[in-house]
């Protein structure tokens, strides 16, 4: 009896998650598919909200999700913030201090938080989908399929708010101005003084001009190359020559636990070579089909060196949060841009689910024993429970 209790109730907290497929999918077939228009903002706004409902009132989901709310008692409000809590190297960086410490000036209760958070990561991913592709809620339904939707809302906390610095900024690298690098500068300094990660933000522009100079594939292939025998040589050596100099303890720290991560060969596989497939199909039908070279072509690029590094460094991870939205764009203008390639656009995405699946089927070690990682999320809870 209790059981089956259970399995209902269980059965009834997976309708949040449903639900919220079942609406992206309506509006992929009726706007992306069918063409009416009349319906883009409806679906859109509609949307948005459910997203922000469901990971804004979503309750103990996650892993460092968790951690996050411990700490986040120990926050003094703004008032009381002092300024040795927001040097660089810390345990986190300070503007993520003055984000919620400002927060908890107005409330202390961290649901607030997540909604306001929540807000954020939505609003800016579904405005980012809307601006750069026709096609935006299949952009969000790759974005909601690829538990994307749940890592930035809810286990990347910090990174999730540097990424959507970026996103923001990436408006002005694409003008190729000074006035336009200085502005998307401006937004990386943002997001590093967020998250350390955002490091990468201030190489992408270099590496883009690089890339739109070659002059065939061939020579991108070898500016690719160079690059991740460099960032290879970089994690490995600069970043460690850091420890003892009293610059980042915690950044080393760190950068030692991602060296240290499991290296046995599904994990080499599935991190490394086997998502290199997906944006390299997107990046081969972008050629063959001659369809116009952009930004998002060339990060996608930048994305296969990050997922080849990411076999040898786990830590390469974290720069794949910053090019995994743009990737999405890319692939959904390619594969819309031609009715061709009707295999391989298949292969792509199975590949693609094949690794979510794979990622989310992981056994985890810092939640009840016998968890995989899907547990942290399903079945969903809620504050409202």
């Amino acid at each position: 009896m209790e059981v089956g209790k259970l399995l209902e109730k269980n059965q009834k907290k997976m309708f949040v998650y449903l639900f919220a497929l079942a609406l992206i999918l309506m509006a992929v077939y009726s706007v992306d598919v069918k063409k009416k228009v009349q319906l883009k903002n409806p679906y859109y706004y509609t949307i948005l909200v459910v997203l922000i409902l469901i990971t804004g009132l979503q309750w103990r989901l996650g892993g460092d999700n968790l951690s996050y709310e411990i700490y986040y008692k120990d926050i003094p409000t703004i008032d009381r913030l002092r300024i040795d809590q927001l040097g660089i190297g810390v345990k986190y960086q300070p503007l993520w201090y003055i984000f919620c410490a400002i927060l908890k000036s107005i409330t202390p209760s961290f649901v607030f938080f997540h909604i306001v958070h929540s807000i954020i990561i939505n609003t800016v991913v579904l405005s980012f989908f809307r601006r750069y592709t026709k096609y935006v809620f299949t952009a969000i339904l790759l974005y909601y399929l690829s538990f994307n939707y749940l890592m930035f809302n809810i286990e990347l906390q910090r990174e999730s708010l540097a990424v959507m610095c970026f996103l923001l900024g990436l408006k002005y690298l694409q003008r190729e101005t000074i006035a336009g690098y200085l502005k998307y500068y401006l937004f990386a300094i943002v997001a590093f003084f967020f998250h350390t990660s955002a490091l990468i933000t201030f190489i992408i522009p270099i590496v883009l001009v690089l890339l739109k100079r070659a002059k065939n594939i061939y020579t991108s292939v070898i500016i690719l190359g160079a690059l991740l025998a460099l960032f290879i040589y970089l994690s490995e050596s600069v970043m460690f020559s850091f420890v003892g100099e009293g610059i980042s303890e915690n950044i080393f720290d760190q950068a030692e636990h991602y060296f240290d991560h499991d290296k046995n060969f599904s994990n080499i596989l599935i991190n490394g070579f086997f998502n290199v497939i997906a944006p390299l199909i997107v990046i081969y039908i972008s050629f063959a089909s001659k369809a116009k070279k952009d930004v998002f072509l060339y990060l996608g690029m930048l994305l296969v060196v990050v997922y080849i590094g990411n076999a040898y460094f786990t830590g390469f991870s974290r720069m794949v949060n910053y090019l995994i939205f743009p990737f999405y764009v890319s692939l959904v203008n390619v594969f819309s841009g031609t009715k061709k390639y009707g295999l391989l656009k298949i292969m792509c995405i199975t590949v693609m689910i094949i690794a979510t699946a794979y990622h989310m089927t992981r056994p985890i070690d810092f939640r009840r024993h016998g968890d995989l990682y899907y547990n942290m999320y399903i079945p969903y809870q809620s504050i409202l429970d």
